[in-house]
C-alpha cells in the first residue's frame, strides 16, 4: 500500500496557492487522476489522505480504481491520520508513505514503514509502467488492406457502404 501526503504532494509539485479553491479542487482531480494511473500500471493500493473534510468548497471525490481517497476530519489533520493509519498495520514494512513532511516521515520510517519524497513519486510517475510502449507500436490509422486481411483472418465479409 502507497499512502499519499495529498496536499503536501500538490503544494510541491503543482504550481497552486493554498488560497485558490479552484486550482486546488483541479489539482486534487489531477493528483487523482495520477494515482489510478500508478495503481493500475504497478497492482498497488494507494490512499491520498487530504486535510479537512469539514473546509467549505470539498465536494465528495469520485471512486477510482485502486485509490482510496480519505480526509481528516477537524481537528485531525491529514499527517495524524496518516499516522494513526501506519500504527495500526501488522505490517508496516508493507506500507510506503510519500511525504516531503520531514517530521512524519521521520515518525514513518520509526513505525518501520517505508518513506519517499515527493520528488520521488513524482519522478515515478513519468517513467512508464511495465509493458508500457505496446500501445504505441499499434497506433495510427488502420490501412485498407490491413483491414481485408483481418476480414479474412476472420472469415468476414466487408461492410457494404
Amino acid at each position: 500500500m502507497i499512502i499519499v501526503d495529498g496536499y503536501n504532494y500538490i503544494l510541491r509539485t503543482m504550481p497552486v496557492r493554498k488560497s485558490d479553491e479552484k486550482a486546488l479542487e483541479r489539482a486534487r482531480e489531477q493528483l487523482l487522476r495520477q494515482m489510478e494511473g500508478y495503481a493500475q500500471g504497478r497492482r498497488v493500493q494507494v490512499v491520498v489522505v487530504f486535510d479537512g473534510r469539514s473546509l467549505p468548497g470539498i465536494e465528495p471525490l469520485p471512486a477510482r480504481r485502486g485509490v482510496r481517497v480519505l480526509f481528516s476530519r477537524a481537528p485531525q489533520s491529514a499527517d495524524a491520520l496518516i499516522k494513526s493509519m501506519i500504527e495500526k498495520q501488522k505490517q508496516p514494512r508493507a506500507v510506503t508513505v510519500v511525504t516531503s513532511d520531514m517530521p512524519l516521515a521521520r515518525f514513518v520510517t520509526s513505525c518501520g514503514a517505508q518513506h519517499w519524497r515527493v520528488e520521488a513519486l513524482r519522478e515515478r510517475l513519468e517513467q512508464r509502467p511495465p509493458g508500457a510502449g505496446i500501445a504505441e507500436k499499434f497506433a495510427g490509422p488502420v490501412s485498407a488492406q490491413e483491414v481485408d486481411e483481418w476480414l479474412r483472418l476472420f472469415d468476414a465479409a466487408p461492410e457494404e457502404e
